[in-house]
């Protein structure tokens, strides 16, 4: 009688064990479940902002790009400008009075 107590407890704390690993495994498994949805977010991020640094580098060339286009643009137009301003001067009645004068006072 007393044996079959000692069984029976055992049993009972047997049970309680194998209830307790059951909970342990359903927790490892939920774990790795998560440890897994976490790691694909993880590589997705990853490769979203290695997409993200590919289209910055090529956005920031084309600015460089558009920049370098505008300079030169501007470069001309300033030179265009000059080029003007020197034309007009040349044939305005002021300067064209002033290069007679001088011209045949100096003759």
């Amino acid at each position: 009688a007393e044996l079959d107590g000692v069984r029976k407890r055992f049993e009972g704390e047997l049970n309680d064990v194998r209830a307790a690993l059951e909970l342990a495994r359903t927790n490892l498994s939920k774990a790795t479940t998560d440890l897994d949805l976490t790691t694909k977010r993880l590589q997705t991020a990853t490769q979203d902002a290695d997409r993200a640094k590919v289209e910055a580098a090529a956005v920031q060339a084309e600015l460089r790009k558009t920049l370098q286009t505008t300079k030169a643009r501007a470069d001309e137009a300033t030179l265009e400008r000059q080029r003007l301003t020197v034309l007009t001067v040349r044939h305005s009645p002021r300067a064209c009075m002033h290069f007679s004068w001088t011209h045949f006072a100096s003759n």
